[in-house]
Formats: C-alpha cells, sequence, structure tokens
C-alpha cells in the first residue's frame, strides 16, 4: 500500500538523499526502535511469558516471510532460546539467538 502523495513522496526522497550513510542509517535504526515499542505495547501483558512475547513479535514483523514447517522451526528457536532466559535478560545485540534462526532457516554464520 501506498498513499503518499507523488510530491510528498519526493521532498521525503530528497530530504534522505542528503543525508549522509551514518544519518541513514541511524534514522533506520530510530524508526526500527519506535515500531517495535509499538508493537510490544499491543504485545506484553502479565499472562504472557517472554518467549510467547518475542514469538508473537516476530511474527509481526517477519511472519509474512516464512511459511509451513520453517515458520514453525523459526518460532521453536524464538520460543526455546527466550524460555531459557532469566526475564530481562535478552540484549538486542546478543548473536546466539541470531545464530540459532540463521541455522535453523540455512543461512550461512558469516557474522554476527
Amino acid at each position: 500500500m501506498n498513499d503518499t502523495h507523488p510530491q510528498i513522496a519526493a521532498l521525503y526522497n530528497a530530504m534522505f538523499a542528503r543525508l549522509s550513510h551514518e544519518e541513514r542509517a541511524m534514522k533506520g535504526c530510530s524508526m526500527h526502535d519506535f515500531s517495535k515499542k509499538i508493537a510490544l505495547s499491543q504485545i506484553e501483558s502479565p499472562e504472557k511469558t517472554q518467549a510467547e512475547v518475542m514469538v508473537e513479535l516476530f511474527i509481526r514483523f517477519y511472519g509474512q516471510e516464512f511459511q509451513g514447517i520453517r515458520l514453525k522451526q523459526v518460532l521453536n528457536a524464538i520460543h526455546q532460546y527466550h524460555s531459557a532466559q532469566p526475564v530481562g535478560s535478552i540484549k538486542s545485540e546478543d548473536s546466539s539467538l541470531k545464530n540459532a534462526v540463521r541455522s535453523t532457516i540455512g543461512l550461512e554464520l558469516d557474522g554476527p
């Protein structure tokens, strides 16, 4: 869906074109963090475990990218990882979950 008027889209694209690569990356990270906070505010509840919240968050952001058994494998890996962690101990830079998901979906483990 694209409901942005073409003139506004052109202005927006021109604004981003003037930014340095670092500024673009920072804006992208900021937008991701903001959208994650919004999604978490809609998902989190006292009745849900951290593992359940993280599975739902993954589905919200990436569920359409996977189907069938592959999706189940990834969700199981996420659930198992977060079930083994104390509440509040997950850090975004933690690479062990990334590696578990990468190996589950068959990606090369060439870096964090």
